[in-house]
């Protein structure tokens, strides 16, 4: 079983200047990080009810791409 975790992470664009983003981490049973994915949505909420539909329905990692695409 894999917990999904939102992640706050700073970041600097020459366009948007300095910023705040949302990523997702993916966490396995025995508490290793299996997978990252950074500056997913500037939306804060987004990010964290994605982490939580991924984590109940019992998501496996490898779909986490594919999942994030379909929400975005």
């Amino acid at each position: 079983m894999f917990r999904y975790l939102p992640i706050e992470e700073s970041f600097c664009s020459s366009e948007l200047g300095n910023y705040i983003s949302y990523g997702i981490s993916v966490i396995d049973s025995v508490g290793n990080e299996v997978k990252r994915v950074s500056d997913v949505s500037l939306n804060e909420s987004f990010v964290s009810e994605l982490c939580e539909k991924c984590t109940t329905q019992n998501l496996d990692a490898i779909h986490l791409f594919d999942i994030i695409e379909d929400n975005l």
